[in-house]
């Protein structure tokens, strides 16, 4: 009987094998033989030194600004007279002059300073994840808001805030304003 078993599924195996092979050589009779498009090697013209693009090494010979100085920068800002501002890891606000020196302007003990944007008063907004949002100027430090309707301002409040402060700045006075009343 098991004589009888085995060669029924051997004979089931070599119709199907055959089916299979038969299938595989239509379809590639169709792909080769009988195809509808004509594979054509297609010939590009040699490339001309004149239309090659000039080597640009500019990159090359870049400053790299704050480099050993700056420690984690989060954000940057540039002020109406065209001083940059950068807000670091580390709890400082630094100012880069014109000429090229970078300052140690002021220190908020913070970690977290998650972005800064100036106001037309000539003050910046600083978004701190540990205490709030910040006015900062040359009078020193003010908390604006630490509290958004009883709830402690955290990470993930200040981070929708700072995008719309940065990259929205005609919503600028709306988003300050809900944070904080206060006019800045």
């Amino acid at each position: 009987m098991d004589s009888i078993a085995a060669s029924a599924r051997t004979s089931k195996a070599r119709v199907c094998s055959c089916f299979v092979l038969s299938c595989l050589l239509a379809i590639t009779l169709q792909v080769f033989v009988f195809s509808p498009i004509s594979p054509d090697i297609l010939e590009l013209p040699p490339t001309s030194s004149a239309s090659l693009v000039p080597t640009n090494s500019r990159l090359q010979r870049v400053i790299k600004l704050g480099e050993g100085f700056l420690e984690n920068p989060e954000d940057v800002c540039v002020d109406k007279n065209g001083i940059l501002y950068t807000a670091t890891r580390d709890g400082w606000i630094k100012k880069l002059h014109r000429n090229g020196s970078w300052e140690n302007w002021r220190k908020i003990d913070s970690n977290a300073l998650l972005g800064i944007t100036t106001t037309k008063a000539g003050s910046l907004i600083v978004c701190d994840g540990e205490k709030g949002l910040l006015k900062v100027d040359e009078d020193g430090v003010t908390v604006l808001t630490s509290h958004v309707k009883g709830t402690e301002i955290r990470h993930h409040m200040l981070k929708i805030s700072l995008c719309t402060i940065e990259w929205e700045n005609f919503t600028l006075s709306l988003v300050v304003e809900y944070f904080c009343p206060v006019d800045i």
